[in-house]
């Protein structure tokens, strides 16, 4: 078995309070993990730290760009367990993504904010990409479309066990502090 880790946040961003508007929810964006230091963490979203475009896939470093600017967003780390064949599949998907490099998906947040279920060739966003790499391991049950996700159903998804909340500073030292692991 290895743990897969799903990280979900709260900026302060434009976006992130547009998205806030129409959900309420407790956070906005969602990116994933295979390594318990969070080392890489796959997303789709802006891929400058100053500007929300272009946006498409990339990683996040927690210490550098995007994040050392807002690192008192709010953050919740889940982690997920899985086989080592399903770890494998999921792995090979975010390979797949990383080589495709799909672009953010604008339509696909205003459908999703008005509950329609549609999928945009090479473009998605963050949470759905989230659900579609964790669909993809084939031992995580998706309930509704991925392309209806939001980053709070990624929270509520069986055998999810919170293991950080906090603020993204926050999250960084107690990194540091378990010698770069959640375990």
């Amino acid at each position: 078995m290895k743990k897969v880790y799903l990280m979900l946040t709260k900026s302060s961003t434009p976006i992130s309070l547009v998205i806030n508007l129409f959900t309420r929810d407790r956070y906005t964006h969602s990116s994933c993990s295979l390594q318990p230091d969070l080392k890489p963490i796959y997303s789709i979203g802006r891929r400058f730290t100053f500007l929300p475009w272009p946006a498409g896939f990339k990683t996040e470093p927690l210490d550098k760009n995007f994040w050392f600017y807002h690192r008192y967003a709010r953050v919740g780390v889940y982690s997920l367990e899985l086989s080592d064949q399903g770890y494998e599949k999921m792995k090979e998907y975010i390979a797949r993504q990383e080589e495709l490099k799909p672009t953010f998906s604008y339509m696909g947040i205003v459908n999703c904010a008005f509950h329609k279920a549609r999928h945009y060739q090479n473009k998605m966003f963050c949470s759905q990409f989230v659900a579609e790499a964790l669909k993809a391991s084939g031992e995580v049950e998706i309930s509704k479309d991925t392309s209806l996700f939001h980053p709070i159903d990624i929270m509520n998804l069986a055998n999810t066990k919170e293991v950080f909340s906090g603020r993204i500073w926050q999250l960084n030292e107690f990194i540091n502090k378990q010698n770069g692991r959640f375990e």
